[in-house]
């Protein structure tokens, strides 16, 4: 098991990669030194281009993909890029985050500066990075996700198996069908990776590179558990089950109000429709609705209208999530269509939220879907039926996880 000396002394990130390249042999991770954001002499001898990575403790579970790393660096920029990665450790934000769930930032962090892989941008699946993880409650489950582009614009494909390498579903474009040969590989080095004991009993989430396979980093998910009981037959109730559940409830479930959001993208996709039939209580959105109608009659340039767009729209989502918080402070179930690209910390809005519920589900190994689904107590992806327009925030729900399938259930 990985110490917390070791954590301390050179951060999640690659704490945990010093561990494993002195434990798993033939490990592909790429040569990398370690170094305090603040003490860069004797900058290392390693071949460019470099990426500049964080590594903060807190990184190795509970921050995913909230702090910066550089690519594309010489021994010349080191110290910008490292001043990249304190600003985005310095923002309040960020600061909010931690402060919200305990975690003591403390004032100063580490980078790791790292021997730019190949895989980033070689050959011709060079473009995909991806992620491995284990099913915390169905551990026969393994899910490869890969990934393509960066910020709110990536996107993403995934591939789940059993334990053998045996495909069970494949959520992929064209070009990603084809590579048993690359995902038997990753598979195996996955497998080292559990049996090197980093942290025993959780379920791991591993980012690697493709083309050629490249270790970038490992982190603990959620513990493994699992139930043994089946869930309830409808008996005439209305019952939604989604396509992916993460976490176990006792076979009574857990009771919660519902409260109901939308992403940015879904309300920039669809305000020019009738979007007050979508916005009763939970979400009053009028007044922006209309001023973004009127707007549209302004001749503004068109970056300049789309960014006027998003950043009212967006300011109105943090506002209903601030009347979420207010009236409902016990905890509550966030119903959401989709959480992989909003350009605002979701978490910091909803720090309240017990259960995540995602009616889309494609995207769940992506940073910001990750930490919702290890920050609650359960998680229930890609839904079957109309369970938005079944449901008013406010309603009672009854939760209902085996961790191989769930059921939600109005009060």
């Amino acid at each position: 098991m990985i110490s917390e000396e070791l954590i301390r002394e050179q951060g999640g990130k690659f704490g945990a990669l010093t561990y494993l390249r002195e434990r798993v042999s033939g490990l592909p991770i790429p040569d990398y030194e370690v170094r305090r954001y603040d003490d860069l002499g004797a900058l290392p001898v390693l071949n460019s281009p470099l990426t500049v990575r964080s590594s903060h403790p807190a990184e190795f579970w509970g921050m995913a993909g909230l702090l910066e790393s550089v690519p594309d660096v010489d021994r010349g920029s080191i110290r910008r890029a490292v001043a990249k990665i304190e600003k985005s450790f310095r923002d309040p934000q960020l600061q909010k985050y931690a402060e919200q769930r305990g975690i003591d930032l403390g004032d100063h962090f580490y980078v790791g500066i790292q021997e730019q892989s190949r895989s980033q941008y070689n050959g011709s699946i060079s473009q995909y990075n991806g992620s491995i993880m284990r099913h915390p409650n169905n551990p026969d489950v393994v899910y490869v996700n890969f990934s393509r582009g960066e910020g709110t614009q990536r996107e993403n494909w995934f591939i789940e198996l059993d334990s053998s390498g045996k495909k069970l579903e494949v959520r992929s474009i064209d070009d990603l069908k084809n590579l048993d040969k690359e995902v038997s590989a990753i598979l195996d080095f996955y497998k080292q990776i559990e049996a090197s004991e980093l942290m025993p009993g959780y379920a791991l989430q591993v980012e690697f590179g493709l083309d050629p396979i490249a270790i970038y980093q490992a982190r603990p998910f959620k513990k493994i558990e699992t139930a043994d009981f089946e869930l309830p037959e409808a008996n005439g109730q209305k019952q939604y089950r989604p396509s992916y559940v993460f976490g176990v409830t006792d076979p009574e479930g857990i009771v919660l109000p519902i409260v109901r959001s939308y992403s940015l993208y879904f309300i920039l996709s669809n305000y020019r429709e009738d979007v007050l039939k979508l916005a009763d209580r939970d979400f009053v959105v009028q007044s922006s609705i209309m001023g973004m109608r009127n707007i549209d009659h302004l001749n503004l340039d068109a970056d300049k209208l789309r960014q006027t767009r998003k950043d009212d729209f967006t300011r109105h989502i943090k506002e209903h999530h601030g009347d979420i918080e207010r009236d409902f402070p016990a905890g509550y179930a966030l119903l959401i269509d989709e959480a992989h690209r909003e350009p605002y910390l979701l978490d910091v809005t909803v720090p309240n939220m017990k259960v995540f519920l995602s009616t889309r589900s494609a995207n769940f190994l992506t940073h910001s879907v990750f930490r919702q689904m290890q920050n609650t107590e359960l998680s229930m992806l890609g839904f079957s039926g109309d369970v938005r327009g079944k449901v008013k925030t406010g309603e009672n729900v009854r939760m209902i996880s085996n961790g191989r399938g769930a059921v939600l259930i109005k009060e």
